[in-house]
């Protein structure tokens, strides 16, 4: 499974900060038009903003829980897949008071909502998404999964380049978890020297003090008259070798339990069992389960006895059955392929 390229789209002042009473200046307003430009040029299939900044967009609204949450699955939502843009909304906690799943901004094409939560998002708040047609999917725990969360906005929405728009925490948070792969800052010929306003990167905090990002210039331009463009490859990104040799039948251990874990899900619900029911003929704890569907994680012990639940236990019989050729010379030519069996591409 592949992740979206992504890029760290920043307009900031000369000293770094990305908010503050030089914002309000003439030079700026300039460069924030530059900003735009160079955004749709970039044609992105999402952009993605941090709780703070999203919540100053909607005017720091709140939203209101049912009291009595009907019974709804404790999984990933998706209420448009199609959509030409999308809008991820960072929200570890479930508090953003969206109206609809569609978000408008003065200047701004539609956006569809995706909100990116952890399973300390209260059940209620899952409801109220539902309710308006937002899509949302769960990733982590106690702290958001950036890797987790990016494989699913690949697979369940088709995003295949990712624009992070800040603000600095979450630009920070993506960058030490090695999920940015380029920076794109828009320089404003500006400052103001405000000590506490936001800065491009910022450790949120709590966050106990990580690595040190570096970069690769890869190129300058002059915007304007006096404003400035620079484009940075990310020295401490992680490796996707799907994605940069879009080679889809090299698989990480990870991808391969998210693929289980989706089939397993497939097959669940094709047979019309709850997550509730699943667990009790399995045996095994419906958080368990819960954690199992949403990150692929859990004991071969309790797969095996998921699999008899849902009559595919014969599938382990074929595991380890064939043997695995590493080379073209130890295992052959496929007719077809081109390539051993071991290492052949998957068909859709």
């Amino acid at each position: 499974m592949r992740k979206p390229y992504t890029i760290c789209h920043i307009l900031s002042s000369l000293n770094g900060k990305i908010a503050g009473p030089f914002m309000s200046t003439e030079v700026v307003r300039a460069m924030s038009g530059e900003y735009a430009r160079i955004r749709a040029k970039i044609e992105g299939d999402a952009w993605l903003y941090g709780t703070t900044t999203t919540k100053e967009f909607i005017g720091g609204r709140v939203p209101k829980l049912p009291k009595d949450a009907r019974l709804i699955p404790d999984e990933d939502f998706v209420a448009e897949d199609h959509a030409q843009l999308y809008y991820v909304s960072i929200d570890a906690l479930g508090e953003i008071g969206w109206e609809s799943g569609t978000f408008s901004r003065s200047g701004c094409p539609d956006a569809h909502v995706i909100e990116v939560l952890t399973t300390k998002a209260p059940i209620e708040y899952q409801a109220y998404l539902r309710d308006r047609k937002i899509s949302y999917i769960i990733a982590g725990e106690e702290k958001l999964d950036f890797d987790l969360a990016k494989r699913k906005l690949f697979q369940l929405f088709s995003i295949k380049k990712l624009v992070v728009c800040g603000g600095g925490g979450i630009d920070w948070s993506m960058m030490e978890a090695g999920e940015i792969d380029e920076l794109s800052l828009v320089i404003a010929p500006a400052a103001d020297g405000e000590p506490d306003t936001p800065s491009v990167f910022e450790r949120m905090a709590n966050v106990p003090k990580g690595s040190t990002a570096e970069f690769t210039l890869k190129d300058v331009t002059r915007l304007g008259k006096d404003g400035v463009y620079r484009t940075f490859e990310v020295k401490n990104k992680k490796t996707n070798i799907l994605a940069v040799n879009n080679f889809s039948f090299l698989k990480s251990p990870q991808d391969i339990n998210l693929g289980i874990a989706q089939r397993v899900k497939f097959r669940r619900k094709e047979q019309k069992i709850t997550q509730q029911t699943l667990s009790k003929r399995a045996d095994v704890s419906l958080g368990s389960l819960k954690r199992f569907e949403q990150t692929g994680e859990i004991s071969l012990s309790s797969l095996i006895k998921i699999a008899f639940a849902l009559g595919y236990e014969s599938d382990f019989e074929e595991l380890f059955e064939k043997k695995s050729y590493k080379s073209i010379e130890e295992g052959g030519c496929g007719q077809k392929s081109g390539l051993p069996i071991g290492l052949r591409k998957e068909q859709n």
